[in-house]
């Protein structure tokens, strides 16, 4: 930002005073608060998470989830628009 601050961005743990919004925001993006992967549903609403923040401002959400038998872990990453 020419002239200006640019603001810090920080990722922390999501909280369940995030989940209405984090939910909602899963929702709009990827029409359902449920992952399928590998041939098992995952309800991202009762999995831990991330919150990346802009500032004073969240903008981005993403599901941590689980460790699979291989190895691997289900994950999902939901963003708002960048806005001018």
């Amino acid at each position: 930002m020419p002239g200006g601050t640019v603001p810090t961005i920080r990722v922390l743990p999501l909280t369940e005073t995030d989940r209405p919004w984090a939910n909602a925001l899963l929702t709009e993006r990827w029409g359902s608060t449920r992952m399928v992967t590998r041939g098992a549903v995952h309800d991202l609403t009762q999995l831990p998470g991330l919150v990346a923040w802009y500032g004073a401002t969240a903008r981005a959400c993403c599901s941590t989830g689980q460790p699979e038998r291989n190895g691997k872990s289900s994950r999902s990453t939901a963003r708002w628009p960048d806005t001018a």
